[in-house]
């Protein structure tokens, strides 16, 4: 982890980076950074931050609960039960995705997000840290993303192929909660 002590901050920090009127693209699915999600809600529930646009495919993180709506603009492409209930009252974006190449961004999603929050792992010998099982779509929104907030999980597995984002590259990295 010494390649990253420069970078490295608290969640409550990272998120802090995070302005109004903001594209922010969190990592699909069961690659959704909890704990930065959760430090994002918290200082959107205190009022510190409103006027986000939030796009998190397959959302595995409530963004449309009490408190939310109005400050978080939602963008998903599946109605995850976290999120279901806002989708059927119109209160989200739902972006019929069909079909696209790992190495696009989905048509409805912001293609050049201003923040990308990721999960990654901790960095090997090279200074690379790997997407983890996140092997779709990670790699295609860290190519266009403004600025990139990693949560580094040490225990991610470590795929063959284009999966791998080098330390220099990153932004910030805070170090996934462990509960």
């Amino acid at each position: 982890m010494s390649q990253i002590a420069n970078k490295i901050c608290s969640i409550e920090d990272a998120v802090a980076t995070i302005r109004p009127g903001d594209v922010v693209h969190v990592a699909p699915y069961s690659t959704t950074p909890y704990s930065l999600c959760a430090g994002l809600k918290k200082r959107i529930r205190r009022g510190d931050l409103s006027g986000i646009r939030v796009d998190h495919p397959a959302a595995f993180f409530s963004w449309t609960d009490e408190g939310m709506v109005g400050a978080v603009e939602l963008h998903d492409n599946y109605a995850t039960p976290p999120n279901r209930a806002a989708c059927h009252a119109g209160e989200m974006e739902y972006l019929p995705v069909g079909m696209w190449q790992s190495y696009e961004i989905p048509a409805g999603f912001h293609q050049n997000p201003d923040v990308f929050l990721v999960p990654v792992s901790s960095p090997d010998k090279r200074g690379f840290c790997s997407f983890g099982h996140g092997v779709w779509l990670s790699k295609a929104v860290a190519r266009r993303a403004k600025r990139i907030i990693a949560e580094v999980r040490p225990d991610f597995i470590r795929t063959f192929g284009d999966n791998y984002i080098h330390v220099d590259e990153i932004d910030l990295f805070v170090e996934a909660d462990p509960s």
